[in-house]
């Protein structure tokens, strides 16, 4: 459990969020797109606010083959609408996929978009800041092949934005794979997972914060789940550090 002034939120294991996403899609109707719509807008919001990013700063969005990575495609096409340069490097993705789909909108917006093989010319130092969209709470294990390229290459940048959790993080128990991200500032979804709350994993997390993504309150319930409504004073709630343990609306 964490807190939010008085009133405890639950935490959601990696089990608990895959139910939580098919019972949105599936049973209420929620679209994917819609999601990562709603986790791409909050990412991009977060970049501007927290590392104060503007107008011609360069953005570089490192995007995985799932939602995560269509969640930081999403970002990537705000900002840019914001005014911001950006480019992305995805790893391939089905044909049809949401991520896909994603990658298609910022190509007809004139995006770039690069193939994860041409990562290695880019330096990513170069970039005011990296967003990290590689690998959601699905994916366990040490991160291999052309994602641990892309995790290896995040670590080498000054500022890295974390969507959901650090690439390679274990979203249960906090454990860190060989790669993982070390994140300024990981935007959560939904609801916090645990292993983002461990200590050990707090130099992979950095700051956290956590963002509305839309769930209807009656998902929760289906799982037995007590939320109270977090995010009517904003969508966006960082968690304090030390002994209050508690989560505050992010300043508008």
């Amino acid at each position: 459990m964490v807190f939010i002034g008085a009133k405890r939120i639950p935490t959601v294991t990696a089990a608990q969020m895959r139910e939580v996403d098919r019972l949105a899609i599936e049973e209420f109707g929620l679209p994917l797109l819609s999601l990562m719509e709603n986790a791409g807008r909050a990412l991009a919001s977060l970049a501007v606010r927290r590392f104060t990013v503007s107008r011609g700063k360069r953005i570089l969005c490192l995007a995985g083959e799932g939602g995560n990575g269509g969640g930081g495609l999403a970002a990537g096409r705000h900002l840019a609408n914001w005014g911001l340069e950006v480019e992305a490097v995805i790893l391939k993705s089905a044909p049809g996929s949401a991520s896909e789909v994603q990658a298609n909108i910022l190509r007809r917006s004139e995006i770039q978009v690069h193939p994860a093989e041409e990562l290695s010319r880019l330096d990513v130092r170069d970039f005011d800041l990296v967003i990290d969209a590689i690998l959601g709470y699905s994916v366990r294990g040490n991160p291999s092949g052309p994602a641990k390229a892309m995790v290896e290459t995040t670590n080498r940048a000054p500022r890295v934005l974390a969507l959901d959790l650090p690439s390679g993080l274990n979203p249960d128990d906090g454990v860190p794979g060989t790669p993982c991200v070390r994140a300024t500032a990981t935007l959560t979804l939904a609801l916090p997972k645990p292993g983002l709350l461990r200590p050990e994993a707090a130099p992979y997390v950095g700051e956290l914060w956590l963002a509305d993504l839309g769930i209807p309150m009656g998902v929760y319930a289906r799982l037995g789940l007590a939320v109270p409504p977090l995010f009517r004073a904003g969508q966006i709630l960082r968690r304090l550090s030390g002994p209050a343990r508690g989560l505050r609306a992010a300043p508008r």
